[in-house]
């Protein structure tokens, strides 16, 4: 492999070398030009930082388009920050609280997105550089200026000057999922082609996708021309568990996940859970199955196929999906064709019961995802009213932020934890600077901020990396300083290439980049003002104090990060997802208008949302504390998409169905509420195997195989509520056979992916 081929497969795209040579050019102009053309040593620090800052410090969220706007609208808080930190800064302790305040709501303000999450240290920045001696509020004036100077250029840079290339949308991610669900679709059997109660046909797992397919794929035969229909099944059905796959948060940059509040972002993850839940519904209709759905249900799911597809070319075009009234109309379809077969042949009614419901939910998934789609496309001009699933549409930004800030604002949330962490390192490194008399204290404070991690082992990993970096570092720029003296000339030339160098060297590694920065920043300074060798000895005092004060905090504040928090948070959350089913399906199947049964199955469901809400987040960020994010005897995949179910289930019960609509005869209610008991039971059972560290994997050999049983039926039971209490039976079974599979794996076998690969 040649150099540029080898600096291509550690940076695709050339994106660090890009923004490498963005911040360098803005930075090294804007010092520059203040300060040899204005002669304005402060000015020229601070249009040098304030490049860095946002340029270097912080990772913005692509389209260069995007990262341009986000430049400017950090531009005001950067000004509101370095004032604040100029006039705190003649007085230690004021400093210290100002940082405490300012590192706290940085930090926290993460929660809202990667926006605000990548920017947090830049933001930090702007106000520790002015919060130290000397107090000069007379110079608030060029700080503002270079400040403005350098994020001003930095933000032209980044939509102009050799532009990041552009990301696949996710609304292009949704149309690649959407296209393969709907050829997947088209290879379910028709009523033609129903196989055989002994044909055989049974799930099997592709060893490359480790996914439920149809069926098993054969080897090639060359005398055999033509491909076997069984063969492209599982074609078509690993390809969309592929493309499902790809819409997990998990496998995507984290810059590019829709992560935000707002209701584009919601929205987009809506349409994306939609797809991976019609998948579930597709792969248990495309395994081994007695009968196929009913006429209705398969014309059912051949006008999902269709939707599915118009509104995936719409999401490539960037146009707003059509809605989609004929799902609805297939819907009633159906609904009426089950009702008839209910009343003209039981026997019949319940054998073709189970599929005819999974038709229904795949159905009922399709039009979420279309639905969404428009939302995330024109906002709450696509809901004409406010439906359950997307009341969030109708609400306003600001409302929708604050319920995200809100949720978080409890000891539980890894991002509360992160925040109060990094409030108490940079307040402790701002005290600890005027006693030792440190020259340059705000090297310290930078020290703290970027050398501490989520957890007490990584902040000592990075911090033994960046001393020897720093050391490094230090001693070739005290022998540059002694060398070159008072020959100015050779720190304009040294500082640009330097800067460039450091600025890549994250593809090296920490010691690198530490190294490097101490050169920079011995190059700027030593055009400041008149420097020796001891500037370098300066900046290795501060960085080991630094990271001293980095390492302590993280020992005592939340020492294993993430991790302890994500275990029992996700012990938390199955117990507390069993309990909204129970809770669910005791409000519709118990007494009619009981308002107890309607308080308990929301605050259930409300307490299961939270900490849904909370265990995500804690997985999200060990995602990013580790170089190996699963944790090794959790499939987190399965274990929350099984949670997820269970949850979103929960609602849609008590959202549908009013108190008792589903209570058809003790015999409906008894075996409802004997399913859900057991949901509940194996949902407690998850979660002390979680709470006590024991294995939990997905094991597809644990499950029950068995046909979801239906309630009995009588003459004379009310239609509507036998077909839903069939609805929620046959579901209450497919989140049964989800938890029993999500157990220790057996000696001597390989898991199955199953499910977890869409959940």
């Amino acid at each position: 492999m040649t150099p540029l081929d080898t600096l291509r497969r550690k940076d695709p795209g050339l994106v660090v070398v890009r923004q490498a040579a963005r911040v360098t050019l803005v930075a090294c102009i804007g010092f520059y030009l203040t300060r040899y053309v204005f002669d304005d040593a402060v000015m020229a620090v601070y249009a040098l930082f304030g490049a860095v800052a946002l340029g270097a410090l912080s990772r913005l969220p692509p389209p260069p388009r995007r990262q341009s706007r986000i430049c400017l609208g950090a531009l005001p808080a950067a000004w509101v920050l370095v004032t604040a930190g100029t006039v705190l800064a003649g007085n230690t302790w004021a400093a210290a609280a100002g940082m405490a305040v300012v590192g706290f709501v940085v930090s926290f303000a993460g929660v809202a997105g990667p926006a605000l999450r990548g920017t947090a240290n830049g933001l930090q920045l702007f106000y520790i550089l002015p919060c130290f001696p000397p107090y000069a509020l007379d110079t608030l004036d060029s700080r503002l200026t270079g400040v403005t100077i350098g994020v001003l250029g930095l933000a032209v840079a980044q939509r102009f000057l050799w532009p990041d290339p552009v990301p696949t949308r996710y609304e292009e991610r949704l149309a690649r999922a959407a296209t393969a669900l709907a050829a997947w679709l088209g290879r379910l059997p028709a009523p033609d082609r129903n196989p055989a109660p002994d044909s055989g046909h049974h799930p099997a797992t592709t060893p490359e996708h480790g996914h439920t397919t149809g069926q098993a794929p054969a080897a090639p035969d060359p005398e055999r021309a033509p491909e076997a229909p069984a063969d492209r099944d599982a074609e078509a059905a690993a390809e969309a568990l592929t493309a499902l796959n790809a819409l997990r948060p998990i496998h995507l940059p984290h810059l590019e996940r829709p992560a935000s509040p707002s209701a584009h972002d919601r929205a987009l993850s809506q349409a994306a859970m939609a797809l991976r839940r019609l998948g579930t519904h597709l792969e248990d209709l495309a395994g081994a199955r007695p009968v196929p759905p009913a006429a209705a249900g398969h014309a059912l799911l051949a006008e999902v196929a269709r939707t599915l597809d118009r509104t995936a070319d719409a999401l490539t075009a960037g146009v707003v999906p059509a809605d989609a009234p004929l799902l609805a109309h297939g819907l009633k379809a159906l609904a009426e064709e089950r009702a008839g077969a209910l009343r003209t042949d039981p026997g019949d009614w319940a054998r073709r019961a189970p599929w005819d419901v999974l038709a229904r939910q795949a159905a009922l998934n399709g039009q979420i995802f279309v639905t969404a789609s428009r939302v995330a496309a024109e906002g709450r001009a696509a809901v004409s009213r406010v439906a359950p699933p997307f009341r969030y549409a109708r609400q306003s930004a600001a409302a929708l932020w604050m319920r995200r800030f809100h949720a978080h604002l409890t000891r539980r949330s890894v991002y509360w934890q992160g925040a109060v962490r990094t409030a108490l390192a940079l307040a402790a490194a701002r005290l600890v600077v005027a006693p030792l008399a440190l020259t340059h204290g705000f090297w310290v404070l930078l020290a703290t901020l970027t050398l501490m991690r989520g957890t007490a082992a990584d902040t000592r990993t990075s911090m033994r990396q960046a001393l020897i970096g720093t050391l490094c570092g230090a001693a070739s720029a005290a022998v540059v300083l002694t060398a070159v003296a008072d020959h100015n000339v050779v720190y304009r030339l040294l500082l640009p290439p330097l800067m460039f160098f450091a600025f890549c060297a994250s593809l090296i590694g920490p010691a690198a980049v530490q190294g490097l920065f101490t050169l920079v920043v011995s190059m700027a300074f030593a055009q400041l003002s008149p420097v020796n060798w001891t500037l370098a000895e300066v900046r290795f005092v501060d960085v080991l104090v630094g990271g001293v004060v980095g390492a302590l905090i993280g020992t005592v504040a939340w020492p294993r990060g993430s991790s302890a928090e994500l275990c029992r948070l996700a012990a938390e959350f199955m117990d507390r997802a069993g309990a909204a089913v129970r809770a669910a399906v005791d409000m519709v199947s118990g007494p009619p208008g009981d308002p107890v049964s309607v308080t308990a199955a929301r605050t259930a469901n409300a307490a299961a949302r939270q900490t849904m809400g909370l265990a995500q987040a804690a997985y999200e960020m060990y995602a990013s504390e580790r170089t190996d994010p699963a944790l090794p005897h959790v499939d987190w995949q399965a274990l929350f998409g099984t949670g997820r179910e269970m949850v979103l289930g929960a609602e849609s019960l008590t959202v549908h169905y009013p108190p008792g609509a589903l209570d058809a005869g003790p015999g409906v209610r008894g075996h409802l509420t004997g399913v859900a008991r057991r949901v509940e039971e194996e949902g407690e059972a998850l979660a002390a195997r979680l709470g006590s560290g024991r294995p939990v994997r997905w094991c597809g050999e644990n499950a029950d195989g068995a046909v979801p049983e239906v309630p009995s039926v009588t003459p004379g039971m009310d239609s509507r509520a036998v077909l839903g209490a069939t609805n929620t039976a046959v579901w209450l079974h497919l989140v049964t056979k989800d938890l029993s599979a999500l157990g220790p794996e057996r000696p001597g076998t390989v898991p199955s992916r199953g499910r977890s690969g869409i959940r």
